[in-house]
């Protein structure tokens, strides 16, 4: 479930600090924070991204790929304050990994 963002939760997020009230209010109303739980799935391989930002806020994701084999290659683990999943804004629009919750995580989405 997502909830609405405040500009001063945006404020906290290193990739925004330096911007101006007013624009943090402006992005704070394109904004939506998501809770996930450990090992809830953010997104799959494939899956259709809408063209947004991604930031995770906190916790830590784990970016994996599944061989045909079923072999699972970790590509990365996002620490907070992290940019995922560009191809939404700047690639084919879809996931080319799989991106889970190592533990309980707060993902920022701005459109």
């Amino acid at each position: 479930m997502s909830r609405p963002v405040d500009r001063s939760e945006l404020q906290r997020l290193e990739l925004f600090a330096d911007l101006t009230p007013a624009l943090l209010e402006q992005l704070a109303t394109a904004s939506r924070l998501t809770d996930y739980e450990a090992n809830a799935v953010v997104f799959r391989e494939g899956d259709a991204l809408p063209p947004c930002l991604h930031v995770l806020v906190s916790g830590q994701l784990r970016v994996a790929k599944v061989a045909t084999s079923g072999k699972e290659s970790i590509l990365r683990l996002l620490p907070p304050g992290e940019v995922f999943a560009a191809p939404s804004l700047f690639g084919n629009g879809c996931a080319p990994a799989t991106v889970v919750a190592i533990a309980s995580a707060t993902v920022l989405t701005l459109e």
